[in-house]
């Protein structure tokens, strides 16, 4: 007998794929063991949601699934098996998956939760490292699923509800139309990259022809209010037009990062770097490659906006022609730290299809 996919997720069988995806969120935050009276119907009432979702979400397996519907013939799926669980203390595993995840090694970090996972099914932890892991490699369906587990297992932490939440709501998605539903996609938008491009030039019109008087016993030399504001300007504009036309990836994805030594936490890595250039935005840069270097991992974006920081302080160095070696050894402690702010505005703001 064909199980009733519809039914289980309580919608209609005409119910777009944005229906299906607003459903499903409903019911992970609703059955888990954790928070249901009854943890063994909850549990495996889940079982049961994850795999009417991973048909129906899936265009071509929907389309077959709706067939063997019609003609009451039974359809295959991959059921979700949890195996035996021992009470193993896992914490070396899953910091060797953490670094080796950090470093890029995704072979070896798979394997090391699959490992926890055997020994430990309802490690929260691991799921939400392989839900990182397939996320990484674009497999967003294997990544929603790991998610939902984390979710399940440990529904008190916030950061698993909320990757699960930003997947499932179709963000970066391949553009397409399936049954007249309109698929959101995170795709390079020039015109809003060439505004902030653009933005440099107003900034540097205004500073040039209204330099100020420098500010008296200031860390910075020859630093005027006037100064500080454009510098601060160009790198909010330069970060808010970089994050929401496309041009780097999100935010989140490039500056928070997984750690066990700090009991599981997340580390704020674009807090941290923000920080250190107020003092220093050469230091802040030395210190990424550093970090970099030891974590064997680097990102594109992050480097970009670096890139970008410097661009805005020589547009306004050259501006400034009298002060302008000040401009380029200080200006990035100003650019840089309101480029990251603008970077998180951008991804906060990002028109649809962009």
């Amino acid at each position: 007998m064909v199980k009733d996919y519809y039914q289980i997720l309580g919608i209609e069988p005409s119910a777009s794929g944005e229906e299906i995806k607003r459903r499903f969120r409903e019911l992970v935050r609703r059955y888990h063991p954790d928070v249901h009276p009854d943890k063994l119907f909850s549990h495996e009432l889940f079982r049961q949601i994850l795999e009417a979702y991973k048909v129906l979400s899936d265009p071509e397996k929907r389309r077959l699934y709706d067939a063997s519907r019609r003609t009451r013939k039974p359809f295959a799926t991959t059921e979700v098996e949890i195996p035996p669980r021992p009470p193993v203390d896992m914490e070396g595993l899953l910091l060797r998956a953490e670094i080796a995840l950090i470093r890029g090694n995704l072979k070896d970090a798979v394997e090391l939760c699959n490992e926890v996972l055997k020994k430990d099914p309802k490690n929260a932890f691991a799921y939400n490292l392989l839900g990182d892991i397939f996320r990484l490699q674009g497999r967003t369906k294997e990544a929603i699923e790991m998610y939902s587990y984390a979710v399940q297992f440990d529904p008190y932490k916030p950061i698993y509800a909320e990757k699960l939440d930003r997947l499932l709501k179709g963000e970066r998605r391949v553009v397409g139309r399936e049954k007249g539903e309109i698929k959101r996609a995170r795709v390079f938008s020039p015109f809003l990259f060439a505004l902030g491009l653009l933005s440099l030039i107003p900034i540097a019109w205004w500073v040039k022809n209204n330099p100020g008087e420098a500010i008296r016993h200031f860390p910075f030399a020859n630093f005027s209010p006037n100064l500080i504001t454009a510098l601060c300007l160009s790198g909010l504009a330069l970060g808010f037009f970089s994050g929401c036309s496309g041009f780097l990836r999100p935010h989140d994805e490039e500056l928070i990062f997984a750690l066990s030594w700090i009991r599981r936490g997340y580390l704020p890595l674009g807090l941290v770097l923000c920080f250190f250039a107020f003092g220093s935005f050469w230091g802040s840069l030395g210190l990424y490659v550093i970090l970099s270097a030891i974590q064997e991992h680097t990102s594109p974006s992050v480097w970009k906006a670096y890139g970008f920081s410097f661009l805005g302080v020589l547009v306004m160095g050259i501006s400034l022609p009298l002060i302008w070696e000040s401009v380029l050894i200080w200006g990035g402690n100003f650019v840089f730290p309101l480029f990251l702010i603008g970077w998180l505005l951008g991804d906060i703001f990002r028109p649809l299809g962009s």
